[in-house]
Protein backbone atom coordinates (compact mmCIF):
# COMPACT_ATOMS: atom_id res chain seq x y z
CA UNK A 1 0.00 0.00 0.00
CA UNK A 2 2.92 2.41 0.85
CA UNK A 3 4.30 1.50 -2.50
CA UNK A 4 1.70 2.25 -4.29
CA UNK A 5 1.12 5.70 -2.42
CA UNK A 6 5.07 6.31 -3.02
CA UNK A 7 4.84 5.84 -6.90
CA UNK A 8 1.48 7.48 -7.42
CA UNK A 9 2.64 10.68 -5.49
CA UNK A 10 5.99 10.42 -7.56
CA UNK A 11 3.65 10.18 -11.21
CA UNK A 12 1.87 13.42 -10.19
CA UNK A 13 4.94 14.80 -8.85
CA UNK A 14 6.35 14.47 -11.73
CA UNK A 15 3.55 15.04 -14.62
CA UNK A 16 3.31 18.94 -12.40
CA UNK A 17 7.08 19.00 -12.92
CA UNK A 18 6.53 18.35 -16.89
CA UNK A 19 3.62 20.64 -16.74
CA UNK A 20 5.43 23.71 -14.87
CA UNK A 21 8.58 23.05 -17.37
CA UNK A 22 6.39 22.73 -19.99
CA UNK A 23 4.82 26.29 -19.01
CA UNK A 24 7.96 28.42 -18.67
CA UNK A 25 9.26 27.28 -22.06
CA UNK A 26 6.20 28.25 -23.72
CA UNK A 27 6.43 31.65 -22.29
CA UNK A 28 8.68 34.60 -23.45
CA UNK A 29 9.16 37.71 -21.99
CA UNK A 30 9.93 41.44 -23.82
CA UNK A 31 11.03 45.14 -22.53
CA UNK A 32 11.41 47.40 -24.77
CA UNK A 33 10.41 51.19 -26.23
CA UNK A 34 7.11 52.46 -28.49
CA UNK A 35 6.70 55.45 -30.11
CA UNK A 36 4.30 56.61 -32.35
CA UNK A 37 0.96 59.02 -32.87
CA UNK A 38 -2.85 58.44 -31.95
CA UNK A 39 -6.08 60.70 -32.16
CA UNK A 40 -6.97 63.13 -29.64
CA UNK A 41 -10.66 64.25 -29.14
CA UNK A 42 -12.32 66.83 -30.50
CA UNK A 43 -13.72 69.28 -28.39
CA UNK A 44 -16.80 72.17 -28.00
CA UNK A 45 -16.70 74.66 -25.59
CA UNK A 46 -19.92 76.60 -25.07
CA UNK A 47 -19.95 79.82 -22.63
CA UNK A 48 -22.79 79.47 -19.49
CA UNK A 49 -24.76 83.00 -20.38
CA UNK A 50 -25.01 84.74 -18.09
CA UNK A 51 -28.51 87.23 -16.44
CA UNK A 52 -29.47 89.54 -19.10
CA UNK A 53 -26.51 88.19 -22.21
CA UNK A 54 -28.70 88.41 -25.73
CA UNK A 55 -25.99 85.58 -26.97
CA UNK A 56 -24.00 82.35 -26.34
CA UNK A 57 -20.42 82.09 -27.67
CA UNK A 58 -19.63 78.77 -28.65
CA UNK A 59 -15.88 77.35 -29.60
CA UNK A 60 -15.71 73.93 -31.59
CA UNK A 61 -11.79 72.33 -32.00
CA UNK A 62 -11.24 69.66 -34.31
CA UNK A 63 -9.20 66.37 -33.66
CA UNK A 64 -5.83 66.50 -33.61
CA UNK A 65 -2.64 63.98 -33.37
CA UNK A 66 -1.40 63.40 -30.56
CA UNK A 67 3.07 62.16 -31.01
CA UNK A 68 4.15 59.48 -27.97
CA UNK A 69 6.90 58.21 -26.47
CA UNK A 70 7.00 55.34 -23.57
CA UNK A 71 8.05 52.26 -22.20
CA UNK A 72 6.96 48.41 -23.66
CA UNK A 73 6.93 45.55 -20.60
CA UNK A 74 5.25 42.29 -21.72
CA UNK A 75 5.21 38.67 -23.00
CA UNK A 76 3.48 36.10 -25.26
CA UNK A 77 2.75 32.20 -24.47
CA UNK A 78 2.58 29.81 -27.14
CA UNK A 79 -0.76 28.00 -27.25
CA UNK A 80 -0.49 25.58 -30.14
CA UNK A 81 3.35 24.73 -31.94
CA UNK A 82 3.27 23.71 -35.14
CA UNK A 83 6.77 22.84 -35.31
CA UNK A 84 9.65 24.46 -33.98
CA UNK A 85 9.60 27.64 -36.67
CA UNK A 86 5.96 28.02 -36.37
CA UNK A 87 3.44 28.54 -33.43
CA UNK A 88 0.11 30.13 -32.64
CA UNK A 89 0.68 32.56 -29.32
CA UNK A 90 -1.39 35.17 -27.11
CA UNK A 91 0.33 38.20 -26.60
CA UNK A 92 0.10 41.10 -23.70
CA UNK A 93 2.03 44.50 -23.69
CA UNK A 94 1.39 46.72 -20.67
CA UNK A 95 2.67 49.79 -22.32
CA UNK A 96 3.51 53.17 -20.40
CA UNK A 97 3.65 56.48 -22.53
CA UNK A 98 4.03 60.39 -22.84
CA UNK A 99 2.16 62.56 -25.33
CA UNK A 100 1.72 65.89 -26.34
CA UNK A 101 -0.76 67.43 -28.99
CA UNK A 102 0.53 68.15 -32.45
CA UNK A 103 -1.25 71.56 -31.78
CA UNK A 104 1.60 72.83 -29.50
CA UNK A 105 4.11 72.23 -32.33
CA UNK A 106 2.14 74.64 -34.78
CA UNK A 107 3.44 78.32 -34.80
CA UNK A 108 -0.42 79.46 -34.71
CA UNK A 109 -2.23 76.69 -32.47
CA UNK A 110 -5.40 78.32 -31.83
CA UNK A 111 -8.15 76.50 -34.36
CA UNK A 112 -6.91 73.26 -32.74
CA UNK A 113 -7.44 71.66 -29.05
CA UNK A 114 -3.83 71.36 -27.43
CA UNK A 115 -3.51 69.01 -25.16
CA UNK A 116 -0.73 66.61 -23.07
CA UNK A 117 -0.15 64.05 -20.66
CA UNK A 118 0.97 60.12 -20.35
CA UNK A 119 -1.29 57.19 -21.26
CA UNK A 120 -1.68 53.45 -20.41
CA UNK A 121 -2.09 51.03 -23.74
CA UNK A 122 -2.63 47.16 -22.67
CA UNK A 123 -2.50 45.58 -26.51
CA UNK A 124 -3.61 41.73 -26.00
CA UNK A 125 -3.67 39.65 -29.28
CA UNK A 126 -3.03 36.19 -31.23
CA UNK A 127 -0.17 36.01 -33.43
CA UNK A 128 1.40 33.51 -36.06
CA UNK A 129 4.71 33.31 -35.41
CA UNK A 130 7.30 32.19 -38.14
CA UNK A 131 11.34 31.24 -37.90
CA UNK A 132 13.25 32.77 -34.97
CA UNK A 133 11.54 33.17 -31.60
CA UNK A 134 8.29 31.30 -32.97
CA UNK A 135 9.74 28.55 -30.04
CA UNK A 136 12.68 27.59 -27.99
CA UNK A 137 13.90 25.30 -30.28
CA UNK A 138 13.55 27.65 -33.43
CA UNK A 139 17.13 27.05 -35.32
CA UNK A 140 16.11 30.29 -37.87
CA UNK A 141 18.10 33.54 -37.60
CA UNK A 142 15.35 35.40 -38.45
CA UNK A 143 11.45 35.42 -38.10
CA UNK A 144 8.21 36.99 -38.79
CA UNK A 145 4.83 37.91 -36.50
CA UNK A 146 1.14 38.71 -37.66
CA UNK A 147 -1.59 39.35 -35.50
CA UNK A 148 -4.91 40.65 -34.28
CA UNK A 149 -6.88 41.55 -31.41
CA UNK A 150 -7.98 44.55 -29.03
CA UNK A 151 -6.45 47.16 -27.17
CA UNK A 152 -7.58 49.07 -23.71
CA UNK A 153 -6.70 52.68 -23.93
CA UNK A 154 -6.55 54.68 -20.46
CA UNK A 155 -5.35 58.53 -21.63
CA UNK A 156 -4.42 61.30 -18.04
CA UNK A 157 -5.07 64.43 -19.62
CA UNK A 158 -2.84 66.86 -17.54
CA UNK A 159 -3.83 69.72 -19.73
CA UNK A 160 -7.53 69.63 -18.87
CA UNK A 161 -6.88 67.93 -15.34
CA UNK A 162 -9.83 65.67 -16.23
CA UNK A 163 -10.32 62.07 -16.91
CA UNK A 164 -13.83 61.77 -18.78
CA UNK A 165 -15.18 65.29 -20.34
CA UNK A 166 -18.69 64.15 -20.94
CA UNK A 167 -20.83 67.55 -20.84
CA UNK A 168 -19.57 69.23 -17.40
CA UNK A 169 -19.89 72.21 -15.79
CA UNK A 170 -16.61 73.91 -15.62
CA UNK A 171 -16.44 77.64 -14.30
CA UNK A 172 -16.06 79.55 -18.21
CA UNK A 173 -18.93 76.85 -19.38
CA UNK A 174 -19.92 73.95 -20.95
CA UNK A 175 -17.82 71.90 -22.84
CA UNK A 176 -18.39 68.35 -24.09
CA UNK A 177 -15.79 65.70 -25.86
CA UNK A 178 -14.79 62.59 -26.87
CA UNK A 179 -14.79 59.74 -23.91
CA UNK A 180 -10.73 59.45 -22.95
CA UNK A 181 -11.45 55.56 -22.19
CA UNK A 182 -11.80 53.61 -24.72
CA UNK A 183 -11.03 50.10 -27.07
CA UNK A 184 -10.08 49.81 -30.03
CA UNK A 185 -8.87 46.68 -33.12
CA UNK A 186 -5.40 46.19 -33.67
CA UNK A 187 -3.72 44.58 -36.18
CA UNK A 188 0.55 43.72 -35.73
CA UNK A 189 3.41 42.94 -37.62
CA UNK A 190 6.89 42.27 -36.59
CA UNK A 191 10.36 41.18 -37.70
CA UNK A 192 13.04 39.34 -35.20
CA UNK A 193 16.47 38.83 -35.57
CA UNK A 194 19.33 38.74 -32.92
CA UNK A 195 21.21 41.59 -32.70
CA UNK A 196 25.01 42.45 -32.82
CA UNK A 197 25.52 40.94 -29.51
CA UNK A 198 23.46 38.03 -30.15
CA UNK A 199 20.31 39.71 -28.18
CA UNK A 200 17.28 38.78 -29.43
CA UNK A 201 15.15 41.39 -30.75
CA UNK A 202 11.69 42.42 -32.57
CA UNK A 203 10.69 45.61 -34.62
CA UNK A 204 7.05 45.45 -34.25
CA UNK A 205 4.47 47.68 -36.18
CA UNK A 206 0.71 47.84 -34.69
CA UNK A 207 -2.22 49.79 -36.13
CA UNK A 208 -5.12 50.41 -34.48
CA UNK A 209 -8.46 51.02 -36.28
CA UNK A 210 -9.35 53.75 -33.36
CA UNK A 211 -12.86 53.97 -31.58
CA UNK A 212 -15.44 56.43 -32.77
CA UNK A 213 -17.05 59.11 -30.87
CA UNK A 214 -20.24 60.12 -31.12
CA UNK A 215 -20.59 63.84 -29.76
CA UNK A 216 -23.70 66.49 -30.78
CA UNK A 217 -21.56 68.26 -33.10
CA UNK A 218 -19.50 65.20 -35.25
CA UNK A 219 -18.72 61.51 -34.75
CA UNK A 220 -14.41 61.25 -34.80
CA UNK A 221 -12.36 58.07 -35.42
CA UNK A 222 -9.63 57.29 -32.98
CA UNK A 223 -6.89 55.56 -35.96
CA UNK A 224 -3.38 55.10 -33.77
CA UNK A 225 0.02 53.76 -35.15
CA UNK A 226 3.05 52.46 -32.70
CA UNK A 227 6.10 51.23 -33.90
CA UNK A 228 8.48 49.46 -30.39
CA UNK A 229 11.70 48.08 -30.17
CA UNK A 230 11.29 45.04 -28.25
CA UNK A 231 14.22 42.95 -26.43
CA UNK A 232 13.01 39.40 -25.03
CA UNK A 233 15.13 39.00 -22.08
CA UNK A 234 14.36 34.46 -21.21
CA UNK A 235 15.00 33.48 -24.46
Amino acid sequence: MKLRFTLLFSALLYAHFVQAQSFSERLILHRGFSFGMFTSPAAKFTETPTPGQQFTNSYEYPASTSLFYGLNWGGRFNVYELSAEKTISIHASVIGLGYISSAFLQSDPGDVMGDFGYALQIPITVNYNIGHLASRSSSAERGFVIGAGLEINRLFSAWEREVSYKNYSSYSGVAEEGAWNYMQPVLNVGYRYWNSNDSPRELNLQIGFGARDQLSFGTFARPSARLSLLKYINY
